[in-house]
């Protein structure tokens, strides 16, 4: 079903049980250790992407995408430059930055901490041009309490 490339899967130093003995579905624990992160609580992602590539990786640590939340329509640009991304190609996993939110604020060197940044976790494309995303600030709770068992 999927191509057995590894080429965009990361490793991850967290260490996790051998085996898995409750009869849950493979995306069920995949979730599971997403929720987990890292030994440094950083986020890590999981996507199926083009040519049904699995990918596994930490957030990015640079901002791809850039929309002005006061614009009409629903426009991504590419962070910086300006130029127009089509919303077929809009991803999940990546930063976006909203400019004209908190105008005159100085931009922040911690991406979490600066509330004009926001990482898309989900997209949903409709043709011909209706795009929805889902994505938040990004915080260290969810990961501490998957380290404790507390969520799953």
């Amino acid at each position: 079903m999927f191509p057995a490339s590894y080429s965009k899967m990361e490793n991850n130093g967290f260490l996790t049980s051998q085996y898995e003995n409750t009869n849950r579905m493979a995306w069920d624990v995949m979730q599971q250790l997403v929720g987990v992160g890292d030994v440094n609580d950083d986020r890590y992602t999981l996507g199926v992407y083009n040519d049904r590539l699995v990918t596994y990786a930490p957030i990015p640590s640079d901002t791809e995408y850039q929309h002005r939340i006061g614009s009409p329509n629903m426009r991504f640009e590419r962070y910086g430059s300006g130029q127009e991304i089509m919303p077929w190609n809009v991803r999940p996993a990546k930063w976006s930055f909203l400019p004209d939110f908190l105008t005159g604020r100085s931009v922040s060197s911690t991406m979490r901490r600066d509330p004009r940044n926001v990482f898309i976790e989900q997209v949903v494309y409709t043709a011909p041009w209706s795009l929805q995303i889902s994505g938040n600030r990004t915080g260290r709770l969810d990961q501490k309490l998957a380290k404790l068992g507390m969520r799953g």
